[in-house]
């Protein structure tokens, strides 16, 4: 059985399936979580500057947060402030395609994207 693909280096993988699927796991991207965590983070600093709030995580224990907090959702879909994230199918090639339109991607990561959605024996 081969390994993981390269793609989970840019996605949470989460232990539970996907919907009623028996194969794929839930899926986060990494860069729509952490701007999850931005999100986050401007309103725990905003609490904090208007009294509401006495400390401020650092932003890997937001990203933990945020994790967990989509693991737990009922939906596909949580809302942190104006942001949505999603819960992603962990298909390959879905997480590919998601990827290379992601407008939180690293530059790299849509790179590598690209090169792989444009092969025709894809990279595992």
């Amino acid at each position: 059985m081969p390994g993981l693909s390269k793609v989970w280096a840019h996605f949470y993988r989460d232990k539970a399936k996907y919907k009623n699927n028996k194969y794929n796991h839930k899926a986060y991207c990494k860069g729509c979580v952490a701007q999850a965590a931005r999100v986050v983070l401007n309103e725990e600093n905003r609490a904090l500057s208007e009294g509401r709030r006495t400390k401020i995580r650092d932003i890997p224990e937001i990203e933990a947060s945020v994790v967990e907090r989509m693991s737990n959702a009922c939906g596909t879909v949580v809302k942190f402030g104006s942001f949505e994230l999603r819960t992603l199918k962990g298909q390959v090639e879905t997480l590919w395609r998601y990827l290379r339109n992601c407008s939180y991607a690293s530059e790299a990561a849509i790179t590598q994207a690209e090169q792989n959605l444009g092969r025709a024996e894809p990279i595992w």
